[in-house]
């Protein structure tokens, strides 16, 4: 059963037609029979196309080869790695320095079908980012402790692959140069210095160093499309023994998470509350913001069926919202299905970028019990905290990350948000007193009114809150509206009202 949260509103494309767009690609003899698909499918939307031939022969005629692409002869320009030497994937940056502002920098593979619609689309995220950042269809996040990033358990939940959908976009460490798009006044290097082979991972260092944020941008599945190799660069860089994972785990230590304090200002879009929840761009929030711990609370028994789909969605929700200060608990509610061993499992699989902690009834307490357990551990922790409670057997949907950063962003100290009926399964409030909630009294609570064990845990989490503000969250509640997630507008009262009546 999905929650009461609404989607996203789809952000329209849109491209002023300001730049010119100048795609680079390097190909290879051994690529020949995928390279015309590859051209004919992202020709059409370029002004010129810098083509590096790597090891062609001599001899070779790319127009003899396929004389369908001589009616592009005008924008294609060629050059051969006789000339310039064997670059391997770096060759696409050979003529970077050529450009700068009126011109888009995009790098394409001779091995993907790009859509119809792609370069209007990169197009149009890059000016939503005022063209401050580089965009990319398929990145990935490095991370701490990093050994293979090829391999490692860690890199599921921060690998974005671009035939994959993507729910919002997202920041990432490394761009794939097949699909990197940004303002060509953001690449003033030509990367033609050895080692070649990974220049994902060359740019990344390259951007990380600038200050520059990469951005993977939102997208349906199979937007892109790859067309079947017997080797490719990723599989080189699975082997044993090559330099791209030495460079990998390097680049990793350098960044160590800290190339997300910058992207705070760049990211600024200046969005209303109302427009961040319902926007899908990358957000980020600055570690030392109220110095918050947000701590996303998830508890139930018997669930096992559904902690995987518990796992990828929250995974999808929280995808464009990063911060080093998200941490995620799960309770096991004393279940006689072992789930302790799924959630370990399918939570460090996919939720790694975030902090993971696990805990367990051996006897079921109830929810309102479960609850207050995961408070009272995160209460033991100092600092400033947002608490966001959800059942193990419910999954979220892509707005919980955009709505918790609104919350973070705009301040409601006091803010109550919760979803009502017969299923309530979001609370979120910020916590603002270091009182302990008494577990025997929310048992009694629960003994008490049977099902409406929910309300006995608002009940006891409002007499933790300051005096000041009890009373109007208690008439919030009372009479908050049916769930929301059918009308946005009903959300919009909602948000609008937490703004101007809960401020601190």
């Amino acid at each position: 059963m999905k929650n009461t949260l609404p989607d996203a509103t789809p952000v329209p494309s849109r491209n002023s037609g300001e730049r010119a767009v100048v795609g680079n690609m390097a190909t290879m003899p051994e690529r020949l029979h995928c390279l015309n698909r590859a051209l004919g499918a992202i020709l059409p939307q370029l002004d010129q196309l810098n083509l590096y031939l790597n090891n062609f022969p001599r001899t070779f005629n790319l127009y003899e080869h396929y004389p369908e692409l001589e009616a592009y002869s005008h924008v294609i320009q060629i050059t051969s790695s006789r000339d310039i030497g064997d670059r391997r994937d770096h060759a696409r940056f050979t003529d970077a320095l050529e450009y700068g502002h009126g011109h888009y920098y995009v790098c394409v593979d001779d091995d993907i079908v790009y859509p119809a619609d792609y370069i209007e689309r990169l197009a149009g995220r890059s000016e939503t980012y005022h063209d401050k950042v580089a965009l990319c269809v398929h990145g990935y996040g490095l991370w701490e402790n990093l050994q293979d990033f090829t391999r490692d358990r860690a890199r599921a939940s921060r690998y974005f692959h671009f035939e994959h959908e993507l729910a919002s976009d997202a920041l990432v460490d490394v761009a794939g140069i097949g699909t990197l798009f940004c303002p060509a006044e953001l690449i003033e290097e030509d990367f033609s210095s050895p080692p070649y082979g990974f220049s994902d991972l060359v740019v990344a260092k390259y951007l990380f160093t600038r200050s520059i944020p990469v951005v993977a941008i939102r997208r349906q599945k199979s937007w892109l499309n790859g067309i079947p190799n017997k080797s490719t660069l990723y599989d080189e860089a699975r082997s044993e023994n090559n330099d791209a994972k030495l460079y990998a785990r390097e680049l990793a230590g350098v960044m160590n998470n800290s190339s997300r304090e910058y992207c705070t200002t760049l990211l600024d879009l200046n969005q209303a509350p109302e427009e961040m929840v319902r926007s899908d761009t990358a957000l980020c929030l600055p570690d030392d913001i109220d110095r918050h711990e947000i701590y996303i609370c998830i508890s139930g028994a018997n669930c096992g069926t559904t902690i995987k789909a518990v796992c990828i969605a929250l995974r999808k929700a929280l995808v464009n919202l990063l911060s080093r200060r998200v941490n995620i608990c799960f309770l096991d509610d004393g279940s006689h299905d072992e789930i302790e061993r799924q959630i370990a499992t399918h939570a460090f699989t996919h939720l790694s970028r975030y902090r993971i902690s696990t805990f367990r009834n051996d006897v079921s307490q109830g929810p309102a019990c479960s609850r207050a357990t995961l408070v009272n551990e995160a209460r033991k922790k100092t600092g400033r905290k947002l608490f966001c409670m959800l059942d193990l057997d419910r999954t979220v949907t892509p707005v919980l990350g955009r709505l918790l950063h609104a919350i973070v962003m705009q301040g409601y100290h006091q803010a109550l948000y919760s979803t009502t009926g017969q299923a309530p399964d979001t609370i979120i409030w910020w916590e603002e007193s270091s009182t302990l909630m008494d577990i025997k009294t929310l048992r009694n609570a629960r003994n008490r009114r049977g099902s409406r064990s929910h309300e006995g845990f608002l009940d006891a989490l409002l007499d933790t809150l300051p005096g000041y503000c009890r009373k109007e969250l208690r008439y919030k509640l009372a009479a908050a509206p049916s769930p929301f997630h059918r009308q946005q507008r009903k959300l919009r009262q909602v948000l609008r009202g937490l703004l101007g009546k809960s401020r601190k």
